[in-house]
């Protein structure tokens, strides 16, 4: 499975659109779950996961989280 935190794949560091995705399904996570859990706009999301705009900077810091370790990511924000 595609990993968020891959860098290799996109020479900017931002994440691909359908790894945005990816991670949000590692959390089981509608997008109106995640933006009120996470605190992006659901705009934003949905431009990302269909690739309209890139994640960087902590949106891309967050999205690395949740992929790579989700109850880290859940357990922060409590």
């Amino acid at each position: 499975m595609a990993r968020v935190c891959s860098t290799a794949a996109h020479p900017t560091g931002r994440v691909l659109s359908h790894k945005v995705g990816t991670a949000r399904t590692r959390v089981a996570m509608t997008q109106e779950q995640l933006v009120a859990r996470f605190g992006f706009s659901v705009a934003t999301l949905r431009h990302w996961e269909r690739g309209d705009r890139s994640t960087q900077g902590q949106a891309l810091v967050l999205l690395n989280v949740i992929d790579k370790n989700p109850a880290v990511a859940l357990i922060t924000l409590q």
